[in-house]
C-alpha cells in the first residue's frame, strides 16, 4: 500500500511540474528573444515541449529575426492561417518585402493584411506603380495632404506625382502650411525641398520662427511685400505668439497684414482666435468673426463652437454647430449642445428632439439629455444579462483565447492583449459576454471591461464596472472622507483595476501615480524609506492616491469636478481654466483646452453614477447635480 501511495504522489508531482518547468522554459525563451541572444533563446526553446499551447511564438519569435527566409515564412503563415501570430508575421515580412522592393510577392500577400498601416499601404503604391498598373499615383494623392511627417514608404511616391505633374506648387504650399499650422517645423523644412532654390530660404525662415517667433515678426516690420514664404511662415510664428499673448499677435497682425492676401489674413485671425478660446479669452469670438472663411479645419470649426459656450452666447453657439461638418454635429456632443442652445432660447420642442434621441445610450451626455427629460440612470439603463454558462463554456475552448490567457497568467500582456483583441473580432453578444466573464475570473479586468463594452444590444453593467479591491478601496476612500463612487470611478479610468499597471509617462499602478508624485506624498505621510516601485503595491497606491484625491479636493473648493480635471492635468491647470464668474460644470468641462482632459473628465463623473448604482448610494444624486457649478477663479 506504501509502495501505491509514493507512486501516486511521484505521478501528481510529475503532472503539476511539467506545465510549470514548460513556462519556465518558454519564458526564458521570450527572455532571450528580447535579448537577442541565439544561443539562449535555442538552448531554452529545446525545453518545450512540442504540444505546448505556446509552442507557435518560439517559431514566430525565430523568424521575425530572419525575414529574409520567405519560404518558412509562407509555412509558417499557411500552418497559423487565421491566427493574430500570422497577421502579425505577414505584417513584419510585407514591411521586409517592402524594403527589398520584391512587388510580385508583395502584390499576392497584402490582400491578406488585416488593418494595414500607412507604410504598408505606400508600398502598395509603390509594389502597383512598378507593376504599371493605371492611375496609381492619382489614387496615391490624398496622402500628400497631411500635417504629419509620413513614412519613408510614401516619399518615392510622391516625388513621383512631382516629376509626373500631379503635385504642383500649390499643392506644396498647401501642405507646407498644413504642418506649420499643427506645430510641425521639421516636417515643414522637408516639404520646403520641393520648391527648389526658394525652399532653402523658407527652411531658414521656418527655423528662425521656431528659435524667437517675436523676433521673426519683428524681422518683417521693415518690409513692405514680404513674399509667399515669408507670409506663410509669418503664420506660424503669429500662432506660436498666440499661445502665449494672443493679444500680441491680433495688434501685429491689425498692424502689419492689411496688404496680405484675403484668404491669408483670414487663416491667421483664425489660428490667433483659436489659441484665444483656448485661454478662455473674452476676444475670441471676435476674432473667430474676423476669420470669416479663414475658419476653415474642423480643429478651428470646435474651437468657436468651445469659444461660444465659454461666453454662454446660445445664438452664437448653434450657429457655430451648424457650420461643423455633418459627421461632427452627428457626435453627441455637438447634438447636446445644440439641443442646450435651443432650450435656452426658448425652442423647448427641437431640444427636446435631441435630448429624446441622445437619451437612448447612458453615457456621458446620454445621462445629461435623460435627466432633461426627468428620465433618471436607473431607467435609462437595463438590469444585466448575466453571461450563459453555455456562452462561456465554448469561448473558454476557443483557441486564441486560450492562448490569451496562458499569455496573460505569465505576465506577457502585449502578447496576450493581441491573442484576446483577435480572438472576440466575430464574437457575437452572448460570446462576448462570456469571454468578459472569463476574463474576470482570472482578475483581467482591463479586457473584461473592454469584452463587455463591445456587445451591441445585451448589457452587463457589472462586467463594465468591476469593483475589485473592493475592502482596501473602501477603507482609504473612507479614511480621506472622499465618495468611494468617485473614487472607483477615476480608478477605471486610470487603470482598468491593473495593478502593475504603467503608462508611458512612467505613472504607476492602479491610481496611475508618477514617480515624482509618489515621492512628494510619501514625504507628507512621513514614510522615510519609500521606493518609487512601491507605487506598485496595491495597499500604498490606493493610500497615495486617496490622498492625492483629497489634497486636490481641498485646494480646489471642494469640487469634485475641479479635483478629476486637476488630478489628471494638475491642480494649477485646473484652477486657471476656471473662469471670473460662476460657471455651469458641464461648460467647463468641454471648454478645458485638453482633449485628454476633457475626455477624462466626462467618463470619471460618467464611470461614479454607475459606481454609485452599483453600491446602492440611497443619497447618489444626479449626474448634473453630481457635476454641479464650478466657483469663480480665486
Amino acid at each position: 500500500m506504501a509502495s501505491r501511495i509514493g507512486w501516486w504522489w511521484w505521478w501528481l508531482l510529475f503532472a503539476v511540474t511539467l506545465p510549470a518547468r514548460a513556462d519556465d522554459a518558454f519564458l526564458r525563451a521570450h527572455a532571450a528573444y528580447l535579448a537577442h541572444d541565439p544561443v539562449a533563446f535555442e538552448r531554452a526553446a529545446a525545453q518545450v515541449p512540442k504540444n505546448y499551447v505556446l509552442a507557435p511564438y518560439l517559431q514566430f519569435w525565430r523568424l521575425s529575426q530572419n525575414l529574409g527566409d520567405d519560404g518558412a515564412i509562407a509555412d509558417f503563415l499557411a500552418a497559423q492561417r487565421g491566427t493574430w501570430l500570422a497577421q502579425r508575421l505577414r505584417a513584419l515580412w510585407l514591411t521586409d518585402l517592402g524594403r527589398r522592393q520584391l512587388w510580385p510577392a508583395y502584390l499576392a500577400e497584402y490582400p491578406r493584411l488585416a488593418d494595414p498601416s500607412l507604410s504598408q499601404r505606400c508600398y502598395d503604391y509603390q509594389a502597383r506603380l512598378a507593376s504599371g498598373k493605371a492611375g496609381v499615383l492619382a489614387k496615391a494623392r490624398p496622402l500628400w495632404f497631411s500635417a504629419d511627417d509620413l513614412p519613408a514608404s510614401c516619399t518615392p511616391l510622391f516625388t513621383a506625382m512631382a516629376d509626373a505633374g500631379l503635385l504642383d506648387r500649390a499643392d506644396i504650399w498647401q501642405r507646407l502650411r498644413l504642418a506649420l499650422l499643427a506645430g510641425h517645423p521639421d516636417v515643414a523644412r522637408a516639404i520646403a525641398d520641393y520648391l527648389g532654390i526658394e525652399g532653402i530660404a523658407v527652411a531658414r525662415m521656418i527655423a528662425r520662427a521656431q528659435r524667437s517667433p517675436a523676433t521673426y515678426l519683428a524681422g518683417l516690420d521693415r518690409q513692405r511685400d514680404p513674399g509667399r514664404g515669408a507670409r506663410e511662415v509669418a503664420l506660424y510664428a503669429l500662432t506660436r505668439r498666440a499661445f502665449f499673448d494672443p493679444q500680441a499677435s491680433a495688434d501685429w497682425l491689425e498692424r502689419h497684414a492689411r496688404g496680405w492676401p484675403a484668404r491669408t489674413r483670414d487663416a491667421a485671425w483664425a489660428q490667433i482666435a483659436v489659441q484665444a478660446a483656448r485661454q478662455h479669452e473674452r476676444a475670441a469670438l471676435a476674432w473667430f468673426a474676423r476669420a470669416g472663411t479663414g475658419v476653415a479645419n474642423d480643429y478651428q470649426k470646435t474651437w468657436r463652437a468651445r469659444a461660444a459656450l465659454r461666453a454662454e452666447s446660445w445664438r452664437a453657439l448653434a450657429a457655430a454647430i451648424h457650420a461643423l461638418p455633418p459627421r461632427l454635429q452627428a457626435e453627441p456632443e455637438w447634438r447636446y449642445w445644440l439641443a442646450r442652445a435651443y432650450q435656452a432660447r426658448g425652442k423647448a420642442t427641437a431640444a427636446n428632439r435631441l435630448y429624446a434621441g441622445l437619451a437612448r445610450t447612458p453615457d456621458y451626455y446620454g445621462q445629461l439629455a435623460g435627466e432633461e427629460l426627468g428620465v433618471t440612470l436607473e431607467a435609462a439603463a437595463p438590469s444585466d444579462a448575466d453571461p450563459a454558462p453555455a456562452a462561456i463554456n465554448a469561448v473558454a475552448n476557443d483557441p486564441g483565447i486560450v492562448r490569451a490567457l496562458a499569455l496573460w497568467n505569465l505576465g506577457l500582456r502585449f502578447e496576450a492583449t493581441g491573442e484576446w483583441n483577435w480572438a472576440i473580432r466575430g464574437f457575437d453578444d452572448a460570446q462576448l459576454l462570456g469571454a468578459a466573464e472569463l476574463a474576470r475570473e482570472a482578475n483581467w479586468y482591463d479586457r473584461a471591461i473592454y469584452t463587455a463594452g463591445k456587445t451591441h444590444t445585451l448589457k452587463n453593467y457589472k462586467l463594465l464596472f468591476p469593483a475589485p479591491y473592493r475592502e482596501e478601496a473602501m477603507r482609504y476612500a473612507a479614511r480621506y472622507h472622499l465618495d468611494p463612487a468617485w473614487v472607483y470611478g477615476l480608478m477605471r479610468q486610470e487603470s482598468r483595476f491593473t495593478i502593475d499597471a504603467r503608462s508611458d509617462v512612467g505613472a504607476l499602478g492602479l491610481m496611475q501615480i508618477m514617480p515624482a508624485t509618489a515621492r512628494w506624498i510619501a514625504r507628507r505621510l512621513g514614510i522615510n524609506d519609500f521606493r518609487a516601485n512601491s507605487a506598485h503595491d496595491l495597499d500604498v497606491n490606493l493610500r497615495f492616491g486617496t490622498y492625492y484625491l483629497r489634497y486636490a479636493l481641498d485646494g480646489l473648493a471642494d469640487q469634485p469636478v475641479l479635483a478629476t480635471a486637476g488630478y489628471n492635468a494638475g491642480p494649477l491647470r485646473a484652477r486657471r481654466w476656471q473662469a471670473d464668474r460662476p460657471l455651469d460644470a458641464t461648460i467647463y468641462i468641454d471648454t478645458i483646452p485638453f482633449q485628454e482632459t476633457r475626455d477624462y473628465v466626462k467618463k470619471v463623473m460618467n464611470n461614479a453614477m454607475f459606481y454609485a448604482r452599483r453600491f446602492d448610494t440611497r443619497d447618489s444624486p444626479l449626474l448634473k447635480a453630481r457635476l454641479g457649478v464650478i466657483p469663480p477663479r480665486p
